[in-house]
């Protein structure tokens, strides 16, 4: 599930809410660098694909704040609630 997202390569990936940064990995199996964010009611986002991580774990975000930077993938995003996506 999710979406991919193209984008120009360089193009910041933003937080789309404010959440503490769970996961910020160089290579998580089949997504490559990737962001996870827990936004403390049960949601997850997750964003994946990305050329450069910019976020470190346990940071706490606010929405619109760059996470990292698109190379020339598409983003892959993914609203979660728990482990199931939605």
């Amino acid at each position: 599930m999710g979406e991919d997202i193209a984008a120009a390569p360089g193009s910041l990936v933003r937080a789309s809410r404010t959440g503490r940064v769970a996961v910020a990995t160089r290579q998580l199996a089949g997504w490559g660098k990737t962001v996870v964010l827990d936004h403390l009611d049960g949601h997850l986002t997750v964003y994946a694909g990305m050329e450069q991580v910019l976020a470190s774990p346990g940071a706490v975000l606010r929405q619109g704040t760059p996470l990292g930077r698109l190379g020339s993938r598409a983003l892959h995003f993914e609203i979660r609630y728990g482990s199931q996506p939605k």
